[in-house]
């Protein structure tokens, strides 16, 4: 998320006090309707530190939401496909494997080729 990596859930970090502020902004998004904020009807109403909490908690949500969509490649998604094409280079430093060299992996293998 925001091109950090992390092998564990960061949610797991998040301080207790900010779990009421991730409400209010959930609050704040409305759903069906129109959202709520909390400190009367109109934006600039609001605290700017708040505000500037609930952009960056709807850019991470955003950038969530867009890693699910068809086609489109995570980072996670591309260093996986790095280093499964290094890997094949490292087997087949030839290319892809074809023909001879395709029949000959597939004996070594002990697989019979469809």
């Amino acid at each position: 998320m925001f091109g950090e990596r992390y092998l564990t859930n960061p949610r797991h970090w998040i301080p207790s006090w900010v779990w009421p502020l991730i409400g209010l902004w959930r609050l704040s998004q409305g759903g069906m309707g129109a959202g709520h904020l909390p400190e009367g009807p109109a934006t600039l109403d609001q605290n700017p530190a708040l505000m500037e909490a609930f952009g960056i908690m709807s850019a991470a949500e955003a950038e969530l939401r867009d890693e699910d969509k068809p086609g489109h490649w995570s980072q996670q998604d591309i260093d996986a496909y790095e280093l499964a094409k290094d890997k094949a280079l490292q087997l087949y430093p030839d290319g892809e494997a074809k023909g001879a060299l395709l029949e000959a992996v597939m004996k070594a293998r002990g697989s019979h080729g469809a």
